[in-house]
């Protein structure tokens, strides 16, 4: 049990006083969160947090704090769900040594990583005791001030991000190796043990709202009910979402020839067809899935999402406010492909749409913390190919409407990924590590419990392959480079003018993309001896948004795969 007043974690069951600050306890009942009998639920993980930090952000006692996440332990225990509250804030490891000393520790959001990662393998083995062979949920509690989100080198060679903001640490509970191997991203070649949530708290969240989120997400444990669906895309991928779309098509309206076609496809709301000014009419507040296929930017004033114009140059329109999450009637789940469609670190429910999603009716949103990639529609012979963020968009509706939980869904989406690229590229690595599940990963949709068990005892396995990320990346040429090093570069790499005039006349023909200069060539060389150019050229710029296309080509030529920032 815990005290109530500091949260210290007695180990003497019949103490009276206790140990850290000589509160009374004698007459507090046993504690939810250490004396139920495990065995009873089907499923177990932890809510991860700091308790006085929170606290202090919300502008109440720490008190009250653990007090609503002991209401919610309870709560979900109901729907056979049991979670052990971690307060990293005072943490007491189990008994070690011949004498049976206890160690006790207070970390915050500046504490090396190798201690964070100490605390969670002593709690997973504690419980592994008692469900052994079991995979946990770990719901983390509060943004990267309470709770800090790791932060890789990213993947990707000339970004202008030059890292990443990923959970992906806390989903391997192995100790404090797991912090080198997420580094070297070889952390993709151990099995995962957890599967991850995190409830972000905004710059002016208050106490009442996560205790709105908690409730509400407490009323659905047993599943999320299914209603209806909205979809809203760019026009340029309107065919690509409409694959993307298929799990939730039959929950989309139809609104064919009803409105102009410029503002509607296949069930999905295109934009900038429908821009801020014409969404009222368009946007669907009582949807139980959201799914949107936009434009993101990472400008602090920036906010929604963004479409662009079927003109050449493209132009970009606001066409999604967070605000208009704020209408939303019924309990839902979002799912955002948007470069930065989910952050929110630092920032309030008026410039993040998952901050305004969630604590209103939202209980689950997937979405990157940086630029995300996908498919681009084509001439009309060619069938578009979900990829990279399409592929995580699509598998994860579709695992949830298979009874999976989202932590389990976005698993699965990311494993497909993986699947995808047996090579994997640094584009797939940094789509692995960008998308992050946001509220409880244990929640289902549609009353789906009766699968739980099956969705939980099931080991998550191995998302990279024998030999992860791996791939030697050289610049070949860049615009804007002295001639006499272009031409050097040239007269290693030959074809690279060729390729790139070639390249120029498949985009004009598939994509209407007029020529352009190049404004990065990239040579990929994996461990196996497969090797690949990547070449990157600016179609759209606009402010503090742009749209990069991406050329993937064998080193003769031949196109391979094509795909967008979004």
């Amino acid at each position: 049990m815990f005290c109530p007043e500091c949260g210290y974690k007695i180990e003497d069951e019949q103490a009276r006083f206790c140990p850290e600050c000589g509160t009374c306890i004698e007459e507090v009942e046993s504690d939810a969160v250490s004396e139920h009998t495990v065995g009873e639920c089907s499923a177990h993980g932890f809510i991860l947090t700091n308790c006085r930090l929170l606290a202090e952000k919300l502008g109440v006692p720490a008190l009250q704090v653990k007090q609503l996440i002991e209401q919610y332990i309870m709560a979900r225990r109901e729907d056979e769900m049991d979670y052990l509250c971690l307060d990293v804030d005072h943490y007491t490891y189990r008994k070690r040594g011949f004498l049976g000393w206890n160690k006790s520790v207070s970390l915050r959001p500046d504490s090396p990583w190798e201690e964070y990662m100490e605390l969670l393998t002593d709690a997973v083995e504690q419980r592994q005791g008692v469900t052994s062979g079991e995979v946990f949920y770990l719901f983390i509690i509060g943004s990267n001030d309470v709770i800090p989100m790791p932060r890789i080198v990213h993947p990707v060679e000339g970004m202008d991000d030059r890292d990443i903001d990923t959970d992906l640490l806390w989903a391997y509970p192995y100790g404090a190796a797991m912090v080198e191997e997420l580094k070297s991203l070889h952390i993709l070649q151990y099995d995962q043990q957890l599967l991850v949530g995190r409830l972000p708290v905004g710059e002016d969240t208050g106490f009442e709202e996560l205790a709105g989120y908690l409730q509400r997400a407490a009323q659905c444990g047993w599943g999320i009910p299914i209603q209806e669906a909205y979809g809203q895309c760019d026009p340029h991928w309107q065919r690509v979402s409409t694959r993307v779309a298929q799990p939730v098509t039959p929950m989309l309206r139809d609104l064919e020839g009803r409105v102009p076609s410029a503002c509607y496809a296949h069930g999905l709301v295109l934009s900038p067809g429908v821009t801020l000014q014409h969404l009222p009419h368009y946007f669907h507040p009582n949807a139980s899935i959201y799914y949107f296929n936009l434009h993101g930017s990472n400008a602090r004033e920036a906010s929604g999402y963004y479409g662009c114009s079927m003109e050449q140059p493209p132009k970009c329109h606001a066409v999604m406010a967070p605000a208009f999450m704020e209408q939303c009637g019924v309990h839902n789940v979002v799912v955002c492909e948007a470069c930065y469609g989910a952050r929110h670190i630092g920032m309030d429910r008026n410039h993040s749409t998952l901050l305004s999603a969630l604590y209103h009716r939202t209980l689950l949103f997937l979405g990157s913390s940086r630029v995300a990639w996908g498919d681009v529609d084509g001439a009309q012979q060619r069938m578009p190919q979900p990829q990279l963020a399409d592929v995580v968009a699509s598998t994860f509706m579709e695992a949830l409407g298979n009874g999976y939980s989202a932590g389990k869904a976005l698993f699965i989406a990311k494993a497909a990924v993986m699947k995808a690229d047996p090579h994997v590229s640094p584009y797939s690595v940094a789509t692995v590590a960008e998308f992050n599940l946001f509220g409880d990963p244990s929640l289902l949709m549609d009353e789906c419990s009766e699968k739980r068990a099956g969705v939980v005892t099931d080991p998550c396995g191995k998302l990279g392959h024998a030999q992860a990320y791996g791939c030697r990346v050289t610049q070949v040429e860049k615009k804007g480079s002295p001639s006499l090093l272009q031409q050097v570069r040239a007269q290693v790499d030959a074809n690279v003018r060729e390729i790139h005039d070639r390249i120029g006349q498949y985009l004009y023909a598939q994509y209407g993309i007029a020529p352009r200069e190049v404004d990065q060539v990239l040579r990929l060389d994996y461990p196996d001896g497969y090797q690949e150019m990547n070449f990157n050229y600016k179609v759209a710029r606009q402010e503090d948004w742009e749209e990069v296309v991406t050329v993937i080509t064998s080193t003769k030529g031949d196109i391979r795969k094509v795909f967008s920032t979004r």
